[in-house]
């Protein structure tokens, strides 16, 4: 099937790099709209590459038996910005943690896993060792 215009947008966006599996998730119309706007607003302002979407996660949340916001397309796993890894970048001072101010700050966003705790965000947020390697954001659904 032809893809939406925001599905279009998002895989043509220069300032997003795509793993296949991302790519064809879209194109199968397995991501919700709300987490293809998101990405377009983080490609909007940074560059940005992502590791994986729903192909190739695992179904439940690691180590539980609740279901991935990744199963049901609605949570995207970013893993570096530019050419900086979120492994090399966990001064506050980064990129990586000014985008994750933004990103909990927005009430679209259900959940946000990194190597940072931010007490005062909107948005639900956790670190763990899981999460210390990438930026893991979920949406609420449209």
């Amino acid at each position: 099937a032809p893809l939406s215009p925001l599905a279009a947008a998002v895989v043509a966006h220069p300032r997003i790099e795509l793993p296949d599996t991302g790519a064809w998730d879209i194109y199968a119309g397995l991501i919700d709209p709300a987490l293809l706007q998101v990405m377009l607003d983080i490609a909007a302002r940074t560059p940005y590459s992502v590791v994986v979407l729903q192909t190739g996660h695992s179904y439940n949340v690691f180590g539980t038996d609740r279901v991935s916001n990744h199963s049901v397309g609605r949570a995207v796993d970013i893993y570096k910005l530019e050419s900086e890894l979120v492994i090399d970048a966990h001064d506050v001072t980064s990129d990586f943690y000014a985008l994750s101010e933004w990103v909990v700050s927005r009430t679209d966003i259900r959940e946000f896993g990194s190597p940072w705790r931010f007490p005062d965000a909107v948005a639900h947020n956790f670190t763990n060792e899981v999460h210390h390697d990438h930026l893991h954001i979920g949406v609420n659904s449209w």
